[in-house]
């Protein structure tokens, strides 16, 4: 029984070209599992990305969320995964604005129409969206109007992110 040799990679996390992780909440995770993974297994199938979600209690260091591994070989798919998930975070928000939960929205943002999309990126990439000086960060903030924001504590080698706009802002 078992493999006679180690892998150098984990067995649950798909070998593709491309890889995003969102962080999500509780709420959303189980918006986009759907009922016995149905909503996810639609967004895989129109997408043609593999979503992994961390187990339930298995946060992102030092946050509520939970990560959601996008993958996929091609660039398009993870954007098309993307518009499904910020359709989720649109209409959770939605709800979160009737009824506020007591610690407050976590998918709001402060201003009306603005909604938060969360991620992690790696240290590397990082240095790459904040650019010297912080000149690619400024750009990408002038160029979608939204507001993003890298987080400055590391993490198993990756920092938490997060973009605040309206749904297109955060979508370009």
């Amino acid at each position: 029984g078992g493999i006679p040799w180690d892998p150098p990679w984990d067995l649950g996390v798909p070998q593709t070209i491309n890889a995003f992780k969102v962080l999500v909440t509780d709420t959303l995770c189980a918006a986009l599992l759907g009922s016995q993974g149905s909503v996810k297994d639609q967004i895989q199938q129109e997408t043609g990305t593999k979503l992994v979600f961390s187990n339930r209690g298995d946060y992102f260091p030092q946050t509520s969320y939970r990560v959601l591994g996008v993958y996929a070989d091609d660039e398009t798919s993870i954007l098309a995964a993307f518009d499904h998930i910020m359709r989720r975070i649109v209409e959770l928000g939605e709800e979160e604005r009737k009824a506020p939960p007591l610690a407050g929205p976590e998918l709001l943002g402060k201003e009306y129409g603005e909604y938060v999309f969360r991620f992690c990126v790696t240290r590397r990439m990082c240095t790459q969206i904040i650019g010297t000086a912080g000149s690619v960060i400024k750009k990408i903030r002038q160029d979608t109007g939204a507001k993003v924001f890298i987080e400055n504590d590391t993490f198993c080698g990756h920092r938490s992110a997060r973009v605040i706009g309206g749904s297109d802002n955060i979508l370009n």
